[in-house]
């Protein structure tokens, strides 16, 4: 026997609150983290200028999790992702530094009025170094280089005056971490494809030799440890991590 028609339409009434209540708690919740999330990059963006480092924009912060208001209340955080654009720090440019800081604790009221103390218990870092920046670090005078990758190693290419002969050479380099620091060595050089005067060769190794140097590196923001470094197709990525790190 069908139900009565003012039961249906009450099932239908009750299916339109639930949807409309689910919404509406969506909706705060989402407003919530924004709020947050405008409060702790503003937060960030100073506590990095108080450790010398100049940035164009605040960062973009992304507090994940869901539901957000509950970790509000509960004063952690599962996750804060921190996205620098564009940041320098003693005289050295990082083009990107994307930080994801995980279960940080801060409390509620302390976020919402825009103070600290807030402390990632665990935080790890990529920053990227464009192949262009390097090239100018590694350039000599009127001699600039072009990078590429290839695997996990960096071609070089450029263009040298071999008693005034133009000649194209090329070589391959490795990466790896020094002190502070990322060295760049010149495996091997030779010219490009062309006959190289006599003599010349002695004078593309010693080019390579002087391409083979040490980047040195700013200090990570919240003091990161550089823990890796690595060739992708367009950046040579540096991964860091430390433990116990206050954001503000």
């Amino acid at each position: 026997m069908p139900k009565p028609w003012w039961k249906r339409k009450g099932l239908r009434v009750t299916l339109v609150i639930v949807i409309v209540l689910g919404g509406l708690l969506v909706l705060t919740d989402r407003i919530a983290a924004s709020v947050a999330e405008d409060k702790v990059a503003g937060l960030i963006a100073q506590e990095a200028g108080n450790q010398g480092v100049t940035m164009t924009t605040e960062p973009d912060v992304d507090m994940g999790g869901w539901p957000f208001i509950t970790q509000v209340f509960g004063g952690e955080y599962k996750q804060i992702d921190i996205a620098f654009r564009d940041i320098t720090a003693q005289g050295v440019n990082l083009p990107e530094l994307n930080v994801h800081a995980a279960n940080v604790l801060a409390e509620m009221t302390d976020v919402l009025n825009g103070s600290g103390p807030v402390v990632a218990q665990r935080m790890t870092a990529d920053a990227r170094l464009t192949f262009e920046s390097i090239s100018d670090t590694l350039a000599q005078t009127n001699t600039p280089v072009e990078l590429s990758a290839e695997g996990e190693q960096l071609v070089v290419k450029s263009t040298l005056d071999v008693f005034g002969t133009q000649i194209p050479v090329q070589g391959k380099a490795s990466i790896e971490m020094a002190e502070n620091a990322v060295r760049v060595t010149i495996s091997e050089m030779s010219a490009d494809g062309v006959q190289v005067p006599p003599g010349g060769e002695g004078l593309i190794q010693e080019f390579a030799g002087g391409l083979s140097k040490e980047i040195p590196l700013p200090p990570l923001p919240y003091n990161l440890e550089l823990t890796d470094v690595r060739v992708e197709p367009d950046a040579v990525v540096l991964s860091a991590s430390a433990s116990e790190v206050p954001l503000v």
